[in-house]
């Protein structure tokens, strides 16, 4: 301990962090961390190590010393990391960096990296992630499944989809990510989380394809994930995979495939692990939509997503946009001057040192400009800058424009340029054919159908060779490739009928492209109205409303061909909100992006007619929506670049399609409206209707009932058997809330499914999930959750929970749709929440959430005056109940109920008289009958008032006939036979009764 004592504050700071870093430690990072100079943490460092406390790897990496003080002791012992005040401000939340919670640290490391990220990619922040890869690694290294609960080991899981999204949106640490999922994938089979399993599979056949595995050895891993998804088939999965599935059925070169799995991906959905990644994901459907023609599509996604990173203040994302619209405007014919200012935006966005993917990327776009336009020495300089750069980096191959740089350097090696290092073309073209990606192929045809052509093979065999290069393209949707490779088989048919002898050249780099921007697709047969009619049929059921809006407005803006469709709805006070949109996002419609948005949408509302504007460089359409309700809905479509294909299609619009489109907002909002006002069934067993409190409870159940019209959470307080649930039903039924009641009670959970029945689980979340779950939150929606014995819950638990009640939000178990929910909670406790919060058994910031309206019930001892009201009053509803003959209470028993102590309150009252009402005989009413065995008055004691408890955990019907069973047997001590019996009180034949408690195993056989 002297060596702690003589420590400077420098040092004091720097084995604080070695303490609780797990691993090595750059010491660049734990000088950002610490805000400390390089200078401060290397001498502090040398100190520690002079000390025997710390050691170095290379002079710039650090761990404590092997055989130095314990962690654990380092932690006790010496000063918090607040005394610096942490003036790096990386780590935000120290505190988690203290707890011995190891994955706590992971969660703080990787929402800096995040944080970090919002701002610039900087070389501190790639260390960072590098480190943070490394200390999970060691995590994994020492089997922490075998010590770590499933709940914890679920955290580490979302944790490593996100380091995963994080080193493939950098494109860095990619070797270490894979050994990282081998690791995670181990451990979701150990707790059997099938969720995370598919959204790691899928994440791994990206990071091979990166590092330089086939897309035909990926096609199993593919194939496998896909299967999965279609087994648990719920829309929360495949909304999150289809992100993933889109990315991998490009680098299959299925471009129809990635268009399909895109249009099933929410724009609106947060998944707060992999939206890095998702910013960029978008890159793969525009590429799909420029190779299919549809350049209406792939502008709208491009434009959409650089101006929300330029909003964003996100310089990596928008140079990576930037250059895809470089590439997609440039194809399009879109003028030369508009494509260059993207591409030189690019290049002032982005560093070659931290930016290496998305630098490699634009090389490649630079060589595939000069080329269009013409300009050959300038593309081959840049693309021999290109394989230059991309040799120095960890990975094998890029995600973008592979076919195109292989096209060029075909082209290249044909016209007699020097080699490109690393470059055979033959090799590569043997490659490409035999692959699974279906682009390349396409392309390694043509090329070895040129080659084939140089070399002076016959002339049929180049035909066969380009024909079969337009059907595989065909095949994969590269349609702006085949009238290249028409051209190329017109100029051969050309040369046959001229009969030359000599060949002339042919490179696909001197054909001109045609410009195609406003050249509209087969738009299929029959009007605009028609084709909506049977595309609007297609459509899936009205299940999930914001579901089929997307559905709509992607269906509408592929009819209309336009750049971006929006759904709105209009409020009165003018609030006006988005409900579905294809290419707007939120950020451009909070910053006023679409400046004719909503002069044309307020034309359209107030005339009740199409609103349009058609010029050359802009065409917009507004049409008002009539659902018959006081909200006003619109729709909204705009294009720039594309704007003949808009302005052809709003030629075609008549009233008959505004009619169409009114009916189908129409028949989801009235779905929508219905399902948000769910009857009201009672629960079985509901006596909240019957006065059994007593006249003390008056004055309590009138403040209970003012409090009741509110929204505010309540806290009912008592001790166990004073009625704290049945009082939570007066609350709900003077509420007039129309969703049901829902009592939820913790204490006879196990710990490991409280969290499933609170929040619901999807099928797949863990081991025995076989199906989804519906959980008690949103069970409750418009009605009220009742929590008894709050106080027993985790603390764990306590945040998750404090977290709901905040915003009312949540998501199931192995969930990423973001739930809403509209109850009313109501929790009990016979604890002493206030002692609880001194002791940090309960959270204090819960409590006060809790403590808004507290409800305090006194216990029956306190309330005399009660009892005997109380007592009749059981004894009526039981005599009714089992058809007994109802009997008063004589003045000896009154003498011995009111000199009772009651310690279970009015649960044991009840207990005693449905006991006695089922014991009694003739006008003979035995309270405390001493004849009867004493076993049986025991156990007839310990489930006395547990009727109110059968439906603890919303049993199924066969649970609740065992629990019913159960109970009654306790009460009748074991007899069936006899009117006393079970066969008398349940009016049931003896035989039947019998095949019951053996089916239940109540009985042996």
């Amino acid at each position: 301990m002297d060596r702690l004592k003589a420590l400077t504050e420098d040092q004091v700071v720097a084995l604080n962090v070695l303490a609780f870093v797990r691993g090595h430690i750059q010491e660049s990072t734990l000088a950002e961390w610490t805000g400390s100079t390089i200078r401060e943490t290397s001498l502090a460092l040398k100190g520690l190590h002079g000390a025997g406390l710390a050691c170095s790897h290379g002079g710039t990496r650090w761990q404590l010393a092997q055989g130095g003080l314990d962690r654990a002791l380092i932690r006790a012992n010496l000063p918090s990391l607040e005394s610096r005040a942490y003036r790096g401000g990386l780590v935000s939340e120290i505190d988690r960096l203290r707890a011995p919670d190891e994955i706590a640290v992971f969660e703080a490391l990787v929402a800096d990296i995040s944080t970090q990220l919002e701002v610039s990619v900087t070389a501190g922040l790639q260390a960072l992630l590098t480190e943070t890869l490394e200390q999970m690694l060691a995590f994994c290294d020492e089997e922490p499944s075998l010590e770590k609960s499933r709940e914890e080991l679920s955290r580490f899981l979302e944790l490593v989809i996100a380091i995963l999204g994080l080193s493939l949106y950098l494109a860095r640490n990619l070797s270490l990510s894979i050994r990282l999922y081998f690791f995670a994938n181990e451990i979701a089979i150990r707790i059997g989380d099938m969720r995370k399993r598919i959204i790691l599979k899928l994440s791994e056949v990206l990071l091979d394809h990166f590092t330089g595995r086939s897309s035909l050895q990926a096609l199993p891993s593919l194939m496998e994930s896909q299967e999965a998804i279609d087994e648990l088939g719920d829309n929360d999965i495949l909304c999150i995979a289809a992100m993933f599935l889109s990315s991998l059925h490009f680098n299959q070169g299925d471009m129809k495939k990635t268009l399909r799995y895109y249009n099933e991906v929410d724009p609106a959905s947060y998944v707060w692990n992999v939206r890095y990644y998702k910013d960029l994901s978008g890159i793969y459907p525009s590429s799909a939509a420029h190779f299919l023609g549809k350049f209406h599509l792939a502008i709208g996604i491009a434009k959409s997503a650089c101006r929300t990173a330029h909003l964003k203040g996100n310089e990596l994302t928008e140079g990576w946009w930037c250059l895809q619209l470089t590439m997609v405007l440039g194809d399009a014919g879109c003028d030369r001057g508009q494509v260059e200012r993207y591409l030189s935006r690019a290049r002032s966005l982005l560093n070659p040192e931290l930016h290496e993917m998305a630098y490699l990327f634009y090389l490649h776009v630079t060589a595939c400009t000069h080329s269009r336009y013409g300009e050959m020495e300038k593309a081959f300089e840049a693309l021999r800058a290109y394989y230059e750069f991309f040799s120095s980096c960890e990975f094998e191959q890029t995600l973008f424009g592979r076919s195109r740089s292989y096209e060029l350097c075909v082209d290249f090696f044909r016209r007699g340029y020097p080699p490109i290092p690393a470059v055979d073309v033959e090799a590569e073209t043997r490659k490409n054919l035999n692959g699974g990606d279906k682009m390349m192929r396409g392309a390694a045809l043509r090329q070895k159908a040129l080659l084939a052509y140089d070399a002076g093979k016959p002339l049929p065999v180049v035909r066969q060779l380009l024909t079969e290069s337009m059907e595989v393209f065909q095949e994969a949707g590269g349609v702006i490739r085949i009238p290249q490779t028409r051209q190329l088989l017109d100029r051969l048919e050309a040369f046959e009928k001229e009969g030359g002898k000599e060949r002339p050249r042919l490179f696909l780099e001197e054909i001109a492209w045609p410009e195609v921007k406003n050249q509209a697709g087969q738009p299929g047969s029959g009007s605009l109205t028609q084709r909506c009619t049977r595309r609007f049929k297609k459509l899936t059921s009205h299940k999930d409303p914001s579901i089929f809006y997307r559905q709509l407005v992607t269906t509408i803006q592929e009819e209309f061909q336009a750049e971006r469709v929006i759904l709105l709805q209009g409020f009165e006070g003018g609030e006006v909100e988005s409900v579905a949109g294809c290419n707007i996002s939120r950020e451009e419609l909070e910053q006023g992006v679409c400046t004719s948005l909503l002069p044309l949408a307020s034309q359209a509302i107030q005339r009740q007619e199409v609103a349009r504007v058609n010029l050359e460089s802009f065409a917009a359409v507004a049409i008002p929506i009539n659902t018959r309700e006081k909200s006003t809905w619109v729709l909204y479509a705009e294009s720039q670049e594309t704007s003949g294909l808009l302005g052809r299609a709003m030629e075609d619009m008549d009233e008959n399609l505004a009619l169409l489109i009114s009916s189908e907002v129409r028949s989801a909002v009235i779905l929508e409206a219905s399902r948000q006002q769910p009857q009201y069934y009672p629960m079985p067993g509901d006596t909240s209707h019957e006065p059994f409190y007593g006249v003390s409870m008056a004055p309590l159940l009138k403040k209970a009932a003012q409090a009741a019209r509110t929204d505010a959470t309540m806290l009912i307080l008592g001790e166990t058997g004073v009625g704290k649930e049945l009082f939570a039903r007066h609350i709900h039924t003077e509420s007039g809330r129309k969703g049901p009641f829902i009592p939820v009670h913790p204490a006879s959970m196990a710990e490991s499914l409280i969290e499933s029945e609170l929040f619901g689980h999807e099928k797949g979340a863990f081991t025995g999930a076989t199906s989804q779950k519906v959980g008690f939150f949103e069970l409750a929606n418009q009605g009220t959750l009742f929590i008894d014995e709050v106080g027993e819950i985790s603390l764990s638990l306590q945040v998750k929970l404090l977290r709901v009640l905040q915003n009312h939000k949540f998501t199931r178990v192995g969930g990423t749709k973001e739930l809403l929910s509209d109850f009313r909670l109501i929790a009990a406790t016979n604890r002493d929440l206030k002692q609880d919060v001194i002791d940090g058994t309960f959270r204090e910031d819960l409590f006060y959430r809790l403590f808004v309206l507290p409800f305090t019930i006194p216990p029956l001892r306190d309330r005399a005056e009660d009892i005997v009201y109380l007592a009749q009053m059981f004894l009526t509803h039981f005599a009714r109940r089992y058809g007994k003959t109802v009997l008063s209470l004589t003045p000896g028993q009154i003498a011995d109920l009111q000199s009772r102590p009651w310690q279970g309150n009015i649960r044991e009252l009840k207990g005693i008289m449905e006991r006695a009402v089922i014991l009694s005989s003739g006008n003979r009413l035995e309270l405390f009958p001493v004849a009867h065995d004493a076993a049986v008055v025991a156990s007839a004691d310990r489930v006395a008032g547990a009727g109110a408890d059968l439906f603890d955990g919303l049993p199924t019907l066969k649970e609740l006939e065992a629990r019913y069973l159960a109970h009654v047997l306790a009460l009748t001590g074991g007899k069936v036979a006899g009117p006393d019996g079970l066969e008398g009180v349940l009016k049931t034949k003896r035989s039947t009764i019998y095949a019951k408690l053996k089916r239940h195993g109540l009985i042996g056989s």
